[in-house]
């Protein structure tokens, strides 16, 4: 844990260093720094999305007005998302004041909310992954306010991009007061653009990785087997398997791509498990002897006969390790014997691995220059290169790109859409209710229509902003480890309210 927050610190440190220096150097305007944050506006952008918005203005209005229909879609989904984290964070305040257990029988959600946070809800290494979806959905964001507004001939100050901390943002300065005297329908395809654009976003994002495998034909192919990707360094396959392997089979069944491979050894049936698991011991005093030899102490559990695995004289009870049971040839098994044209001598037995529970032994064929290897896949991928130097590990990167930038995009459009204070829920609430310009309205001047219409924005502003915050506060209490520290202050509270009332 320390490590990256060391190594994030030192970045933060250099990017602050290198930006004061190229500031007072070369003197580039618009760049503002700050012991938290630096910041960069520039207009240059102005004109082209002018040009855009000029040339392509009644393509664009007929574009931002399905997003309009998208957007409010949106918000009503994120209203009902709220509404259902809101009753967990009750039920969760209910399980921490009265010490009691989560109900395993409620049934779970079909859309909840997550805190994305490198570390703790997100790997450390995927953080740049992360870093780069959100920098892009706030990009893509941004643009579609700025082509919006210059579709609808709303001015343009500047746009910005800022870091935070590391964290990347994005903004654009309209001109307001053009904004606010626009009737209610173009001031809301200048609010809802960027939540559209996010929208599209992820819809391209599902497209390409639909079709990731026609894209990358020219250097992978697909539906020839499972690829090892990565392996642990501490795996016990690692004997077996090296990344760039190909599984072909498993439990002699054929394997098309990584979720035959992953998914396998949950819907083996106990006949599969039964075929491939045994292996030839010779019969005899002299090959318990010798089994009990290798003992090692490799846990896993060991063999054991069917019907007739040894004759009398043998040695009962010995435990032959499981793991070794790859050095052993597999056999087709007849009560214990060898089925002819198995390969196996007559002085032989077949022999069934007895594994610790939860523990499971698979076979699995694979291509390179060894093959029917017995072992388990590692990290697997579909994708097979068609050539040495291209890299195996590459669909995978963009899949979880492509994976993060759907979810942080389709998250900004979602909670941007929310009633809460400062999004651009907010301002779509005003052009909905009719209230741009109007929400400063001294009281003498505003109609009976008009204040309830406002004491409704106020109350969902409000209701919304603080269910927000509820969501942030049990998340965040979650993922510090406070909630057992809580549980205990409640304890002491019932105690002493028991105490004073008795």
């Amino acid at each position: 844990m320390h490590g990256p927050l060391l190594i994030a610190t030192l970045l933060w440190l250099s990017i602050y260093a290198a930006s004061l220096l190229i500031k007072r150097g070369i003197g580039v305007r618009g760049l503002s720094i700050g012991w938290c944050s630096i910041t960069f506006c520039t207009a240059h952008f102005n004109r082209i999305f002018y040009n855009i918005g000029r040339k392509h203005n009644r393509l664009l209005r007929q574009w931002f007005g399905m997003g309009t229909i998208a957007a409010g879609m949106l918000g009503i989904s994120v209203t009902f998302i709220f509404m259902q984290e809101l009753w967990q964070v009750m039920r969760w305040l209910k399980e921490v004041a009265t010490d009691a257990s989560p109900d395993p029988q409620l049934p779970a959600q079909a859309w909840s909310l997550g805190v994305a946070l490198p570390g703790l809800t997100v790997p450390w290494g995927h953080a740049v992954y992360l870093w780069i979806a959100t920098a892009l959905s706030l990009g893509v964001h941004e643009a579609g306010h700025a082509l919006a507004a210059a579709a609808e001939g709303v001015g343009i100050h500047h746009m910005a991009v800022f870091l935070v901390l590391l964290l990347p943002g994005a903004y654009v300065a309209l001109d307001t007061d053009t904004l606010t005297i626009l009737n209610p329908l173009r001031s809301l395809r200048v609010i809802c653009a960027g939540v559209w654009h996010n929208a599209v976003l992820c819809c391209m994002c599902w497209v390409v990785a639909l079709s990731l495998p026609w894209i990358l034909s020219p250097g992978y192919s697909i539906g020839n087997g499972a690829v090892v990707r990565q392996l642990s360094e501490a795996s016990p396959v690692g004997a077996y398997l090296s990344p760039g392997d190909m599984i072909l089979s498993v439990n002699q069944c054929p394997v098309k791509g990584s979720r035959d491979g992953e998914g396998r050894p949950k819907q083996d049936t106990q006949q599969d498990k039964q075929d491939t698991s045994m292996h030839t011991v010779r019969q005899g005093p002299a090959a318990v002897e010798q089994a009990a030899q290798r003992q090692d102490g490799l846990e896993g559990g060991g063999f054991e006969g069917q019907e007739q695995p040894l004759p009398e004289d043998a040695v009962v009870g010995v435990c032959l390790p499981a793991r070794t049971a790859a050095g052993h040839r597999a056999c087709t098994s007849t009560q214990g014997t060898p089925q002819k044209g198995s390969g196996c001598a007559r002085n032989a037995a077949c022999m069934v691995p007895v594994l610790l529970p939860g523990d499971h032994m698979f076979k699995v064929c694979y291509s390179r220059d060894r093959k029917g290897k017995e072992a388990a896949a590692g990290k697997m991928t579909d994708f097979s290169p068609k050539a040495g130097w291209i890299l195996t590990g590459l669909p995978h990167v963009i899949e979880q790109m492509l994976a993060y930038l759907f979810n942080v995009s389709a998250a900004l459009a979602l909670i941007n859409m929310a009633p809460v204070f400062y999004f651009d829920g907010q301002a779509a609430l005003e052009a909905v209710l009719g209230l741009q310009g109007g929400v400063s309205l001294v009281p003498a001047q505003r109609s009976g229509g008009h204040r309830w219409r406002l004491l409704l924005y106020r109350w969902a502003l409000r209701l919304g902003t603080a269910a927000f915050a509820a969501i942030l506060v049990m998340h965040a209490v979650q993922l510090a480890g406070f909630e057992a520290s809580l549980r205990k202050k409640f304890a002491y509270a019932r105690r002493a309210i028991n105490f004073a009332i008795t």
